[in-house]
């Protein structure tokens, strides 16, 4: 069956390249990133040739599996039945996310009536791992909060809100509610420009109170993993792996992405919005951008279309939201793109031709990536715009003038998505996290102490900004701006020598004090396994205090697991290490690379400041009733002879405490660029 499908696709990617629209993109494949997006308005004939190629490319996939070639029941473009099938044709025997697809069907259900479907595949929901803004990039945020926006474009918010009307996604409702819908949740909105010039139109519905809705009933069980830096780059290496020189990727966004889901007819009543300064109201009929529940929805709908795909014509991806990528070669980027598009057209998915490209420079998650150099960056502009935004609240604070929140929170996002570059500062953050989470909960005081109950603009907040937040908001400036610091080789962010070896942490503290055992193990060395262990510490002075109590134990965890780090030699420091620890918030903090609570995170910082934390750590949970030895050993106790014969030496750990109790924490301090 595999064979048949693959032979149909095979004659549908001819079909389109004996085409006008064929010979178009043939040529046009060839061209430079730059000078493809000169062709944004020669597509129209090309979409057309494709629905209509993919159009009999469907219907003779179906007639082969012996299913429905029907749209979704629920009026979503996807096509379920087809979906079912060449999942179970693609990915038979896979843990597979099915769910979705009946739910596609039926209607999505956002969360407020009943529970969402579990996938089984996608990690917890913990109510809290997911920023009420996540629709909008960091980029895109200080225009979410408040109506300003939409308030002085009432015209184009009006036409983009009936532009939805006629497309489907939405209904004019009118003046007064409908019957049955009295209590109707009606969201405000706010208007966000888009590259291509349109507007996006995004309902509040944090204010509103929909998503708090959801949230407080959890019925939000699973929440998406989107792919980070770490991803794109592990992407290039294999594109480069695979191809060399002729490695090229394709990047093609799916069009209107959330629309391409009904919402279902119970939820409806929900989803109402209204324009500024009018009375009138729309009702969502799809997926709407601000509730929740839809990235969750869309991501799990569209990533399995990808798997499928991915499945079929035996490329590799990553997917963000609604952008995908995929690795390709020279020789081979007219077949795949078409055979993608193709693949795509048939389920259902719409694709956004104009912004497709093929090239060896993508832009990737906002990273501007070149394959000819390997390297992975940082583009000027948005650095540009990172630091522009820096020097304006740093300016305010040198004045000693009070900064907007918003604006605080801004450059917050920005600095969190940038970090992903040089993931050893972003421990730095938690000042600036402390200072928002502050204002915003003394603010919240003040809104409901107000008399009228109506909230303040959000915009229009302001304070004065914190000593600890600006000076690290200073110094996350600065290594931004140099080049050594940040990770800008496809190497640097992977980890160098991935294939020599690894080491091996695993650690335990306990009031008494933290003991554990390091192993490195490294493939080019004739030696092989370097077993270490470390003894029974003195708990350090930087943490404070002498007397610790229960709930000092992650800090303590945190530092065994800092101090094992730092106890690997340093000539194996470029390998990949793994730390284990029985302490769930150590493990994050480590993973994270920051952590809320101020005391861990300034032991992060003074890890970063010696300059040993890298991307090339990862930290996992080890169950306490495993971790035995190093349990013993944080003790005092005596591990079991078996077990001490295999422990190596013994490791005085004076000097890494001492190193880390002087590390300068606030500033960049002396910097050795290692060859």
């Amino acid at each position: 069956m595999q064979a048949e499908l693959n032979n149909i696709l095979t004659e549908a990617v001819d079909e389109v390249r004996a085409s006008p629209a064929g010979k178009f993109l043939a040529g046009w494949v060839k061209l430079s990133r730059e000078d493809q997006a000169n062709f944004s308005d020669s597509w129209t004939g090309v979409e057309e040739e494709i629905d209509r190629v993919a159009s009999r490319m469907r219907d003779r996939w179906c007639q082969a599996l012996g299913c429905s070639n029907r749209q979704s029941l629920s009026g979503s473009p996807l096509r379920v039945p087809l979906l079912k099938s060449l999942l179970s044709t693609w990915r038979g025997g896979a843990a597979e996310d099915e769910s979705i697809l009946d739910d596609v069907d039926s209607g999505v259900n956002i969360g407020v009536r009943y529970p969402i479907s579990r996938s089984h595949i996608w990690p917890e929901y913990s109510g809290s791992s997911i920023s009420d803004y996540y629709t909008v990039s960091s980029f895109e945020k200080d225009a979410f909060v408040n109506y300003q926006s939409a308030e002085e474009n009432p015209e184009q918010v009006e036409r983009e809100l009936e532009k939805a009307v006629m497309k489907g996604h939405m209904v004019k409702v009118g003046e007064e509610l409908p019957p049955g819908h009295e209590d109707a949740v009606v969201s405000r909105v706010a208007s966000i420009p888009k590259a291509s010039g349109s507007w996006r139109i995004i309902d509040d519905m944090k204010r509103s109170g929909l998503n708090t809705l959801i949230k407080m009933r959890q019925h939000m069980v699973e929440t998406i993993c989107l792919p980070t830096m770490r991803a794109v780059a592990l992407l290039l290496s294999l594109a480069l792996s695979w191809f060399s020189a002729d490695a090229v990727i394709i990047e093609l966004d799916a069009k209107e992405a959330f629309k391409h889901l009904r919402i279902s007819s119970l939820d409806e009543v929900f989803v109402y919005n209204c324009a500024p300064g009018s009375k009138t109201l729309y009702r969502h009929l799809r997926l709407a951008f601000g509730c929740i529940s839809s990235p969750l929805l869309w991501v799990r709908a569209f990533s399995l279309v990808n798997r499928v795909l991915c499945a079929a014509l035996q490329l590799q991806c990553i997917a963000y939201i609604d952008d995908t990528s995929f690795i390709s070669n020279s020789q081979r980027a007219f077949e795949d793109l078409v055979a993608i598009v193709l693949f795509h057209t048939a389920v259902g998915v719409i694709s956004e031709l104009r912004k497709a490209r093929v090239s060896r420079t993508p832009r990737l998650l906002g990273f501007q990536c070149d394959l000819s150099k390997e390297q992975i960056d940082i583009p000027q502009d948005k650095l540009s715009g990172i630091a522009e935004l820096g020097e304006t609240v740093l300016a305010a604070h040198s004045r000693g003038e009070p900064v907007r929140v918003r604006c605080v929170e801004t450059l917050l996002g920005k600095l969190m998505w940038a970090s992903q570059s040089c993931i050893n500062f972003r421990c730095h953050l938690g000042p600036v996290f402390a200072w928002c989470k502050a204002v915003k909960k003394r603010q919240s005081r003040r809104d409901g102490k107000a008399r009228d109950g109506i909230r303040k603009n959000n915009r229009d907040h302001t304070a004065y900004l914190g000593r600890a937040a600006q000076s690290k908001i200073r110094l996350l400036l600065s290594v931004l701006q140099c080049e050594w610091l940040r990770a800008r080789s496809i190497t640097s962010v992977l980890g160098h020598g991935l294939l020599r070896g690894q080491s091996v942490v695993i650690s335990d503290a306990s009031l008494e004090g933290f003991g554990g055992t390091c192993c490195v193990v490294d493939s080019a060395d004739s030696a092989g396994e370097r077993p270490l262990s470390l003894v029974k510490a003195v708990v350090p002075s930087f943490l404070g205090g002498q007397q610790f109590t229960s709930d000092d134990v992650s800090c303590l965890e945190l530092v065994a697991l800092v101090v094992g780090l730092l106890v690997i030699p340093r000539e194996y420091t470029r390998l990949p290490c793994t730390l284990l620890s029985d302490n769930t918030s150590a493990v994050a903090a480590i993973n994270r690379s920051y952590s809320s609570v101020p005391r861990m995170a300034h032991i992060l910082a003074r890890l970063s400041a010696v300059r040993r934390g890298d991307r090339r750590i990862q930290a996992f949970h080890l169950p306490g009733i495993d971790n035995e030895v190093c349990d013993g050993l944080s003790r005092g106790s005596r591990p079991r002879p078996a077990a001490a014969r295999v422990l190596g030496s013994f490791v005085d750990v004076s000097s890494i405490l001492s190193t880390l109790s002087n590390a300068r924490v606030n500033g960049l301090g002396p910097f050795v660029v290692e060859e």
